[in-house]
């Protein structure tokens, strides 16, 4: 590559983990153009006695919510399953994750690791670094990182030891100074939980509003664990005359899913609703001229905890 085009992975610091806090890290800004950060969570279970049960999407269950900050604007902020999902939808492929433990876990000890991307640009679009984050434009970014406990990867007997993670950037170098301080829209992720406490044919949720709405991942929890039963129907309404926008099946946004996508198996209770099919960032929904945009969902009964997840990417600027 020629001068100014060279792409850089630069480690940036690690992350301490602290049961039921929050911790920080703050990126020391270079006039760079980031295409996306890399998150490894390494760790070591001891489990004790008559051991536990895993807890569902370990280790990620230890993190309640990740967010990415700069002085007002916040980036992303979301639960990092739904991260993970998107990064398998996007990359064709789950992120590495290493000896992930399901049903009984006996008294032993346990490493783990899980690996996930964090991404400015627009991965499957037509002109990704569209959206890359001009990182000079900000005076600090910080990774916040809200920790759960012990047992949110074995429910009992489980001691932690060794819980790191390390936060890597992609990044790219301006090619000229126009490049570097040209004005781009930029990525985010915004997350934001529904409880469902009853059956409920018209469940409404609001879309974030004077915005470009990419993409709207759903993960459907019931009884604690990822559920493909909990959502009947989703429909995308456009104002408050009831103008329908999208009417789907949750099982039909999953079938469009493995075809889009070219995935085979999706995981449970994950859906995508796709604004931006052919990737050219001109068919997004755009909610400035709608009146109330919202979410509506058809679910049924609820058993124990029982809650739909809704992350909207959306460009800004």
């Amino acid at each position: 590559m020629g001068k100014g085009t060279m792409i850089l992975r630069r480690k940036l610091g690690e992350i301490a983990y602290a049961a039921n806090s929050e911790k920080n890290l703050e990126i020391k800004v270079k006039p760079n153009l980031i295409k996306r950060l890399n998150l490894r969570l390494t760790l070591t279970n001891t489990v004790a006695g008559a051991g536990g049960n895993a807890v569902q999407d370990n280790p990620l269950s230890l993190i309640e919510n990740i967010r990415i900050e700069a002085p007002g604007r916040t980036f992303k902020n979301f639960d990092p399953r739904m991260m993970h999902f998107i990064n398998h939808l996007e990359l064709g492929a789950i992120p590495k994750i290493i000896g992930q433990l399901s049903g009984a876990v006996a008294a032993g000890t346990y490493a783990q690791e899980v690996n996930m991307m964090i991404p400015f640009e627009s991965i499957r679009s037509l002109l990704p670094e569209t959206t890359v984050l001009n990182s000079n434009s900000h005076s600090s970014i910080t990774v916040i990182v809200k920790w759960k406990d012990d047992n949110d990867i074995v429910d009992a007997n489980n001691t932690l030891s060794l819980v790191n993670i390390e936060v890597m950037s992609y990044e790219r170098e301006p090619k000229s100074s126009e490049d570097q301080t040209l004005k781009r829209p930029e990525l985010l992720d915004s997350q934001l939980i529904q409880t469902v406490a009853a059956v409920n044919t018209a469940l409404q949720v609001d879309l974030i509003e004077d915005t470009k709405i990419k993409s709207i991942l759903l993960m459907a929890i019931k009884a604690g664990v990822r559920d493909d039963g909990l959502i009947n129907n989703v429909r995308v309404i456009g104002d408050n005359d009831g103008r329908v926008l999208r009417n789907l099946p949750f099982a039909e946004i999953q079938s469009q899913n493995k075809e889009d996508f070219g995935i085979e198996t999706l995981q449970t209770g994950i859906a995508l609703i796709e604004f931006d099919p052919d990737g050219d960032l001109a068919e997004l929904l755009d909610t400035i001229d709608l009146n109330n945009p919202k979410l509506e969902f058809d679910v049924d009964a609820p058993s124990g905890v029982t809650q739909i997840y809704v992350l909207q990417r959306q460009l800004i600027g």
